[in-house]
């Protein structure tokens, strides 16, 4: 949240909105490394696979190339956004591996599921605020993409089928390319 204060306080007060972005990238990276570092150690669980393993790195770079493209600094926005990219891409097999292939989650954390959803979507707007706000080809498939995950973000998971229609439009796009 310091990211968005630091955005929002930007045009009052600038220097101000440059330390707070500064000290929250410091903070962002620290707590990514310790985080990732503990999921190459051998200590992560079948279990704890789950949409949360992307906030430190995925969520985090996103959120911190829209507040550096947001203050005008899009070159390394891009290198945050490149980040969460391939942090996305290198979590997203592993979660749904999990979903498909592990045991259900349990009830008191199915609501985190909501979080498959999001990348996509805080990709695209991170992307907005570092190529300048334009629409373009690489925008709109990050768009489809949100919405093939929002249709069936894993096989048995989808939202139509959790309705009882029993179909899902996007089953051999979405999960199908491996994100």
């Amino acid at each position: 949240t310091s990211l968005e204060i630091g955005i929002a306080v930007n045009p009052y007060a600038p220097g101000f909105a440059w330390a707070l972005v500064l000290a929250s990238l410091a903070g962002q990276l620290a707590f990514s490394m310790y985080r990732a570092a503990g999921l190459w150690r051998g200590l992560h669980t079948m279990a704890a696979t789950t949409p949360v393993i992307y906030l430190p790195t995925v969520a985090s770079s996103f959120a911190s190339a829209g507040a550096l493209g947001a203050l005008g600094h899009s070159d390394w926005g891009l290198l945050f956004f490149g980040a969460g990219m391939f942090s996305w891409f290198s979590l997203e097999s592993a979660i749904l591996a999990r979903l498909r292939t592990g045991p259900a989650l349990a009830p008191a954390v199915r609501g985190i599921i909501g979080i498959q959803l999001a990348p996509a979507f805080v990709g695209g707007n991170a992307w907005l605020a570092v190529n300048g706000g334009q629409v373009d080809v690489f925008l709109l498939l990050l768009v489809v993409l949100a919405q093939c995950a929002d249709c069936c973000p894993a096989p048995g998971l989808s939202l139509l089928t959790l309705a009882g229609v029993g179909f899902c439009c996007c089953a051999t796009l979405g999960p199908g390319l491996g994100f």
